[in-house]
């Protein structure tokens, strides 16, 4: 068992004891969150918005966070955590975010084999250069 420590608003206090399960669940939505606010086109208007030169203003640091994937990565664990918690009620959030993220892997998984096969058959002679960064662009869509 794995123990996390309740100490948000409505929770109890001193350590819960979550499973393995819930654990994964919650990892998975926390990668999923992480992947929406920084890499997803949906979101790609709030980055721009916050895009600027000044890294040191409150907006450069904004832009920062939302551009940075470990650190993005522990305010979703936060998020993440905080509504595990404090608002149980909202499992069925978490495990949608959760579900995302497991397609999230295996479309992952799914480029990187591609890409081996491709690089492979580039070693081999079989494929051009042309369709080798084609098939790569395509792959590589910021849609999820």
């Amino acid at each position: 068992m794995i123990i996390a420590y309740g100490i948000v608003g409505g929770a109890q206090s001193g350590p819960v004891y979550i499973n393995v399960w819930e654990a994964v669940i919650l990892s998975l939505a926390a990668f999923r969150l992480t992947r929406f606010v920084v890499y997803d086109n949906i979101t790609q208007w709030f980055r721009d918005m916050v895009n600027t030169p000044d890294e040191y203003s409150f907006v450069g640091t904004i832009n920062t966070l939302v551009n940075c994937t470990w650190c993005t990565g522990l305010w979703a664990a936060l998020v993440v955590a905080t509504v595990h918690f404090a608002w149980p009620q909202l499992w069925f959030f978490l495990f949608v975010l959760a579900l995302g993220g497991a397609a999230s892997v295996f479309q992952i998984l799914a480029n990187l084999v591609g890409w081996q096969a491709e690089l492979g058959k580039q070693r081999t002679g079989e494929a051009s250069a042309v369709n080798v960064s084609k098939n790569i662009h395509i792959s590589t869509n910021k849609c999820g």
